[in-house]
């Protein structure tokens, strides 16, 4: 769970904004960004029901 949030933390601060050619030249297709494939997926992921128990993650990041 630590190293999600972590994760999430460096994408929000905007550290994995910057695309290599890699996958273009590997694959023939260019690369997406991370809240591309995000918003790309989004029906996907479950619906939160309760959300009142979150606030401890957004309190995680700020330290």
């Amino acid at each position: 769970m630590e190293d999600l949030l972590c994760c999430g933390e460096m994408v929000a601060k905007g550290y994995m904004l910057e695309t290599s050619d890699v996958v273009e030249r590997l694959t023939g297709r260019r690369p997406l960004r991370f809240k591309e494939v995000l918003m790309k997926y989004k029906s996907t992921f479950p619906l939160a029901e309760d959300t009142s128990d979150c606030d401890h993650v957004a309190n995680h990041c700020r330290e």
